[in-house]
């Protein structure tokens, strides 16, 4: 049987590769998915051969697994191992190393970001290891277990890619097919952004759109990756928002000093064992990452949006902007104090065996207060679930189910095992009725929308 592996080296567009080659599905046994990973450890071949869709010996089995060549490993030797008589080439990608390594630790960030538990700049010796290391060495390995007429190159810098006519025989491609270069090419080279505060809600932007981040709720923006957590531990919240400041989204390359002579001295000898031509690589100068695409609808749709950001800006420049401003801050302190007193009448009406309908009206004013502060403030957690369980409380359901229906983002800010709580606590205040309707509103929250 024929394979083909483009096992290396990550971020260097064997995806795209894979992806140009992949569309011709009459020539190749394609995997699940694009990396099989199934050498990462010693297997045999029958077992190796249950990664793929299908097992037609007229067609090559192609595995884009990018990490097959990483030091100190035989993830390599394990191929032979288990394909020992069986005719394989493999494409080695590869790119400027500096680029190289900062864009695969762009990509680390992304999809593995519960590394912010811990501190994690690229320039750290550890971590800057991990991701430029040299070449030459494991390419030299490769050729060795596979011989060099059967390893070839592709690199996607100086000018068009292309492959071997013996890599294009052996495949069934013809004579004149090329990777096409304008096809649609990951979006790479940006970081991903996390924002939290347990105090105070937050205003976020993505791509030009506003929206308020309720306090206690975590949202890392990170494309397809991205993860909104509502009441999310203080404790963990901080942590993650100290050591995300630790993530490099700027490097210069020179500070590297020889080292990155080094570096491109081995990339140029690289593409000399490939057999790609030279090219004039110029250094790299200033690394820097972009910001994430936008935010992914199912999670947009959980925020309240505060419109377009060049709206907003281009309200700032009304004449009473900042008189605006002044009166919202006024009002946000004045409710805050309005709802504190209104608790505290509420404490002392009891206290003072003030009669139930006195004390309804207390909690029917501090149900107002509270649809004021949601108002002005946005979604606070608190004050959702507040206003929620007091409209029943005081005998308003209807007004409750209305605004979770207006507001469905809402159902993720309540907290079902506090709502059972209150709703026990206050069944003789609110009947048999409301409150069989509370529990019902309680149920719901099992299939309520969540992240």
């Amino acid at each position: 049987m024929k394979f083909l592996f483009i096992p290396g080296f990550g971020k260097a567009g064997t995806t795209y590769l894979y992806g140009q080659l992949a569309k011709h599905s009459e020539l190749f046994n394609l995997p699940h998915t694009k990396e099989t990973g199934a050498f990462y450890r010693k297997i045999g071949r029958e077992k190796y051969l249950e990664n793929f869709l299908e097992q037609d010996e007229n067609k090559t089995f192609i595995d884009g697994t990018a990490h097959y060549l990483v030091r100190n490993s035989t993830y390599v030797s394990n191929i032979k191992h288990a394909l020992p008589n069986d005719d394989i080439r493999l494409l080695i990608g590869i790119r400027c190393p500096i680029r190289r390594a900062y864009s695969h630790y762009l990509y680390r960030l992304r999809t593995a970001w519960r590394i912010g538990v811990s501190a994690y700049p690229f320039h750290d010796p550890r971590i800057l290891t991990h991701f430029l290391y040299p070449m030459r060495p494991l390419i030299a390995q490769t050729q060795h277990i596979f011989g060099s007429e059967n390893v070839a190159g592709f690199s996607f810098e100086g000018g068009p890619v292309d492959v071997p006519q013996s890599f294009k025989t052996f495949l069934g491609l013809d004579d004149n097919w090329a990777v096409d270069p304008g096809g649609d090419r990951y979006d790479g080279g940006w970081a991903p952004e996390i924002y939290y505060d347990a105090k105070d809600a937050l205003v976020v932007e993505s791509a030009g759109s506003l929206y308020e981040l309720p306090r206690r709720t975590l949202l890392i923006s990170a494309g397809i990756e991205s993860v909104l957590k509502f009441n999310f531990p203080a404790e963990l919240g901080e942590r993650l928002m100290r050591n995300s400041a630790t993530w490099t989204r700027s490097f210069e390359s020179r500070l590297l000093g020889d080292a990155l002579s080094l570096a491109l001295d081995d990339y140029a000898h690289a593409r000399e064992m490939l057999g790609l031509a030279a090219n004039d690589l110029m250094e790299p100068g200033t690394l820097s990452a972009k910001r994430p695409p936008a935010l992914p609808l199912e999670i947009a749709k959980l925020l309240k949006p505060l419109g377009a950001l060049q709206e907003r800006f281009r309200h700032g420049y009304d004449a009473h902007a900042g008189l605006s401003l002044q009166t919202v801050s006024a009002d946000v302190e004045a409710i805050r104090k309005e709802i504190d007193s209104h608790y505290a009448a509420i404490s002392n009406d009891q206290d003072a065996g003030a009669s139930e309908e006195a004390i309804k009206q207390q909690i029917f004013s501090l149900v107002e207060a509270l649809d004021s502060a949601i108002s002005i403030r946005g979604p606070d957690p608190d004050y959702v679930q507040e206003f929620i369980l007091l409209c029943f409380v005081s005998g308003q359901g209807a007004r409750a189910y209305q605004t979770l229906r207006d507001n469905p983002h809402y159902f993720a800010l309540l907290d079902k095992q506090i709502l059972l709580e209150k709703a026990d606590y206050f069944r003789n205040q609110i009947g048999d009725g409301l409150h069989h309707r509370l529990m019902k509103l309680v149920e719901t929250l099992q299939i309520s929308p969540s992240i």
